[in-house]
């Protein structure tokens, strides 16, 4: 999927790499952190962001974790930022954890039932490591912690959520979801449904606020599946506020994040506001 994060612009602060236990038959296996911090000691709040995927290889080798743009969005607001880059991306492409195994056929569109459980379990297992390194850092806020993600990660910031991890004060999802194949059958995804159940669980475990953010010329899910899917989360007791942007004018929607910041800017303080308080 898009919003990978794939080339920098701004100077990172630090670059660091977590060793992580031995899985997917690999002995040796790290995950790559690209940190962000504005001037200064802090301690600051923090981001923890969680990109998205592509299911081609190359694409994925190219991982950064974050694009500049949203980096510098946060940091002028005094934010620190901690980009992951999870277990098949960027230097480990070769394994590919997160494979779903979405089948789609002509004319017929979506042809099975994706395990987007397996995918996003592993996911979140990388992504603990991160937000557990991140909570020991002296410059961050341990009770301002923030998870954000976009297409795929918005789905692993929400699953990482539903965890209550010790400090994260809310959740914010861009374009959230899996399964889809815009090329081909643009504004579907996969078997919806298999995800609503998730988005459901989320919703029952989740104490915490969410902010999902979706525009409507998203390629990937339209404006009307990211309802279902919210309205799943909401029936499993989920707290959040869902904003359905108008049009992301000359851009797929799905990219809302880089290029819709009219339409997020204001829905986003507000969210802030009540977490942080």
């Amino acid at each position: 999927m898009l919003l990978l994060g794939l080339r920098p612009a701004i100077a990172e602060t630090e670059r660091v790499k977590l060793p992580l236990p031995p899985r997917y038959g690999l002995e040796t296996l790290a995950l790559p952190l690209a940190v962000y911090r504005p001037p200064g000691n802090g301690p600051f709040p923090l981001i923890l962001y969680s990109h998205g995927r592509s299911a081609n290889r190359e694409a994925r080798a190219k991982v950064i974790g974050l694009a500049p743009q949203h980096a510098d969005y946060w940091l002028n607001k005094g934010f620190a930022v901690v980009a992951p880059i999870r277990p098949g991306y960027g230097e480990s492409a070769a394994i590919d954890p997160e494979y779903t195994e979405t089948r789609w056929r002509l004319p017929d569109g979506c042809v099975n039932r994706p395990d987007y459980t397996t995918a996003i379990e592993n996911a979140v297992w990388a992504s603990r490591f991160a937000l557990a390194w991140a909570r020991q850092q002296p410059w961050v806020k341990p009770r301002q912690i923030l998870l954000e993600g976009s297409s795929v990660g918005g789905v692993v910031s929400l699953a990482l959520g539903a965890e209550n991890p010790p400090g994260v004060a809310g959740v914010i999802n861009f374009a959230g979801g899996m399964g889809g194949f815009p090329e081909k059958f643009p504004g579907q995804s996969c078997a919806p449904d298999v995800l609503a159940d998730l988005y459901r669980g989320f919703g029952a475990r989740l104490k915490r606020p969410s902010l999902w953010l979706y525009a409507a010329n998203d390629s990937y899910w339209g404006p009307e599946i990211p309802k279902t899917w919210f309205a799943a989360f909401s029936a499993g007791g989920g707290q959040g506020w869902l904003v359905n942007t108008p049009p992301v004018p000359g851009r797929d929607g799905h990219l809302l994040m880089y290029f819709g910041g009219g339409f997020w800017t204001q829905p986003m303080e507000a969210f802030l506001a009540q977490v942080l308080r």
